[in-house]
């Protein structure tokens, strides 16, 4: 819900390409999250199945958190193609 006003007010991007973002980022994490899943459900260690990943995930999750709200200094279209891997990787 805040990412598009982050991206409209802050970064300073088209509504286009923030829509586009959002919209990709989403059809990425509908195809990873089955896939997430079933990994998940097939893991198996003494912790449990899914506390392995949440830990080993926790990590990556707050750097690329903390990188999705970095304005880095680039045009238009790299602002693009970095905020739509970045939230790729945060949706994954």
């Amino acid at each position: 819900f805040f990412l598009s006003s982050f991206l409209l007010e802050v970064a300073q991007m088209p509504a286009t390409l923030a829509g586009v973002i959002i919209l990709l980022a989403e059809c990425i994490d509908g195809f990873s999250d089955p896939v997430v899943g079933k990994l998940s459900d097939e893991t198996r260690t003494k912790w449990g199945r899914r506390r392995p990943w949440m830990f080993i995930g926790s990590f990556p999750l707050c750097v690329f958190f903390w990188l999705l709200f970095f304005v880095p200094p680039l045009d238009v279209y790299g602002l693009f193609v970095y905020y739509l891997l970045i939230c790729a990787v945060v949706k994954f």
